[in-house]
Parts: structure tokens; C-alpha cells; sequence
């Protein structure tokens, strides 16, 4: 005999207790992200670089062993396809991956992080506070996203069993909405329809429409795959592929359910990584006060309010991002990164997203999620 199952959904209250106006020492150090306390001169962070792109173990030898002999940073060294060179303290610099200047909209001239005022700042943080709404993680159980809607749509997945079987489902769906309205039925139909709209749900390929690199995607999956248990958020993880130009998406989120890409978004790079600012990030620090992005795997922490409003705080899991936390480099809405084919704004460090897309960034993958941020050819 067929059972139906009956979906009976609990309503819930989420209680809104706000955020603490009164700052501890580590809130006001994030919030102030262009802190002096550390100060490193741009002649000294040159002085890191080293000119030979050619990576080599044995020239290498003043570089901390323990470095080099971290997961992530072993993973690029045995990448033959890699052109890097490497500083004593562990600062990355890349041969270009893609020399070709993209297509994109040249006529938006976004600014950078530290040409806005503090006035400005203040008034973009509230309104992308109030932009901001919190979501739980089923509410983004059949979300998917790429701001280019045309290509997306190129891009659909066929049909599975279960959307061929739901389509038949419908007339039972209608027979049973025909019944009546006491509060069984009410439940049963409630019931049906969230298994109708789920088995309906249209599916999409975002990693083709977006041209993600899925060898990275698959690299990074199964890094989560053998360290799972260092990450609390077991329903979302994200890949940063930052050889992209930033006019790309280039920041994908992965439903850990799935294992698929389900959004791909555009994000900023640190100014230390592309001092030309031609879009490309070669340079990659570790260093305080160098205002370049970090590679390497992170591990996300709370929601907190931050300085641009709504933000999640990071923390450095490898070698070569071991000092996010204590930078100030973080998830945050920005008014210089747009979901739009154009050249964003240089943060300094931070991985800024526009302020309409941020919020999911930051609800999916809050609470411990692995980002796992690489440069590759």
C-alpha cells in the first residue's frame, strides 16, 4: 500500500536579540580595519618578492620548512603547471594566468576601498544593513544564482525521475486541495504541495554559465571530502578562483548536498595583489598591513556588524592565510563591487561582494564553512 508522507512543517520564532552596541577589543579592532598598529613599508613588501618565477625547493632553503610542508601550500608546489615565486615569508607571486584583456564594461569606474570617507562608509553600511535579511539554510535548499539570467537559462538541467513523477503528482495535489478545507486536509495539501514545488524545482548548471575551472571545484571538494570534521557547516562550502579578472564571477558556493555550484558571484581582491589594477591579482601576502589577499583554506566564523555593515569573520586554517583574523579580513557588502560584467573596486584583503548578494553569501556560509581561495593556470 503507498503511504503519502505528510510534511508537517513547526512554526518557529526566530528572536531578534540585535548586536551589542557596547565593543569588545576584537570588535573594534575588525571594525577598524585600517588599524597602524602593524606597519609594514611598501619598499619592504617589495623586498619579499623574489624575481625568478621559476620555484625551486633547493633555492628556497631560507623559506620556513614548515611552511612549505602545509597541505595547501604542497598542493601548488606540485602543480607543474604553476609559474610562482615565493618570499622568505611566504608572500606568492604568479606569472599571469590569462594575459588576454577581457570584455567588459569599461565606462563603470569603480572606486577602491580607501577612496570612500568614513561618512560615506557610514551611510552604505546602513543601508546595507537594512537591505540585509537572515535566512536559515533550507530557505536556499533549491536556490541557485548567476547574475548573467540569459546564460543561466542555456544552462538547465534535463529532467529527473523525480520532476518526470511530480508533474503526475499535480493531479493529486488538486484532487485532495478539492476535498475540503478541515485542518487534516489543509495539512495533507500543505504536505503534497512542498513536495511538488521541491520535485518541480528547476535545476541549473551555474559552474558552465559561470565558466568556473571545475578541476578547482573538484580539487576543493575533496579536500572538504578527507577534513569534513574541521567544519561545522556541513550544507554549504565555497571556491575562490582568483586568477579570474574580477570582472568575472569568480567566487562559487557549493550545495555539500548536491556537491553541485549553485551560485557564482563576483568579488573584490586585495590592492597589495594588483598594484597595476588591471583586474588581475598576482601577489598574494600573508603580511599585516599589505593589503593583498591571502590563498589558502578558510574556515568561516560568526555574523558580526561591522564597519560595512552585515559581515562574517574568517579565519586562516593554512600557511599562507594564518593571519586573516588578526588583518581584519573578512566577508562584507561593499559599494565598490557590483554583480556586473565590470572591473570592481580593490579591498585590502577582504573578499567584498555588492551589498544585494552579500547576505546570502554570508547566510549560507556562516558558521563554519571551508572557502577554499587558489590561484591556477
Amino acid at each position: 500500500m503507498k503511504k503519502i508522507v505528510i510534511s508537517l512543517v513547526c512554526g518557529f520564532f526566530l528572536i531578534n536579540a540585535g548586536y551589542s552596541k557596547d565593543k569588545s577589543k576584537v570588535d573594534e579592532y575588525l571594525n577598524e580595519s585600517k588599524d597602524d598598529n602593524f606597519s609594514v613599508s611598501e619598499k619592504q613588501i617589495k623586498n619579499t618578492r623574489v624575481p625568478d618565477a621559476n620555484f625551486s625547493l633547493d633555492s628556497k632553503k631560507n623559506v620556513n620548512q614548515e611552511f612549505l610542508s602545509d597541505e595547501f601550500v604542497e598542493s601548488i608546489i606540485k602543480d607543474k603547471s604553476q609559474k610562482f615565486s615565493i618570499g622568505n615569508d611566504g608572500d606568492l607571486e604568479f606569472e599571469p594566468a590569462n594575459t588576454q584583456k577581457p570584455v567588459y564594461d569599461e565606462s563603470v569606474k569603480l572606486k577602491d576601498d580607501d577612496q570612500y570617507t568614513d561618512e560615506e562608509i557610514a551611510q552604505f553600511a546602513t543601508m546595507a544593513d537594512q537591505y540585509y535579511k537572515f535566512k536559515d539554510f533550507d530557505e536556499y535548499k533549491d536556490y541557485y544564482y548567476y547574475y548573467d539570467t540569459e546564460s543561466l537559462e542555456k544552462y538547465k538541467e534535463p529532467e529527473g525521475v523525480a520532476q518526470v513523477f511530480s508533474k503526475k503528482a499535480a493531479g493529486i495535489k488538486n484532487y485532495i486541495a478539492s476535498i475540503g478545507n478541515s485542518f487534516f486536509n489543509s495539512q495533507l495539501v500543505y504536505g503534497v504541495s512542498n513536495y511538488y514545488s521541491a520535485a518541480t524545482a528547476q535545476r541549473y548548471n551555474v559552474a558552465r554559465a559561470a565558466g568556473a575551472n571545475i578541476s578547482l571545484v573538484d580539487e576543493a571538494l575533496n579536500y572538504y571530502n578527507r577534513n569534513s570534521s574541521r567544519f561545522s557547516n556541513r550544507r554549504f562550502m565555497a571556491v575562490l578562483e582568483f586568477s579570474r579578472h574580477s570582472a568575472k564571477s569568480r567566487f562559487y558556493i557549493i550545495n555539500l548536498s548536491s556537491k553541485k555550484v549553485v551560485a557564482a558571484y563576483h568579488v573584490s581582491h586585495g590592492s597589495g595583489s594588483d598594484t597595476n589594477n588591471d583586474g588581475y591579482p598576482t601577489y598574494f601576502s600573508n603580511v599585516p598591513n599589505s593589503h593583498a589577499s591571502s590563498l589558502g583554506v578558510y574556515k568561516t566564523g560568526e555574523i558580526y556588524n561591522g564597519k560595512y555593515g552585515k559581515s562574517l569573520r574568517l579565519h586562516g586554517l593554512s600557511s599562507t592565510n594564518s593571519n586573516v583574523y588578526s588583518r581584519a579580513v573578512v566577508i562584507h557588502p561593499s559599494p565598490y563591487v557590483k554583480e556586473a560584467n565590470v572591473r570592481q573596486g580593490r579591498s585590502w584583503g577582504c573578499m567584498a561582494f555588492d551589498y544585494r548578494v552579500s547576505g546570502d553569501v554570508i547566510n549560507m556560509l556562516r558558521g563554519g564553512a571551508l572557502i577554499y581561495a587558489k590561484y591556477v593556470r
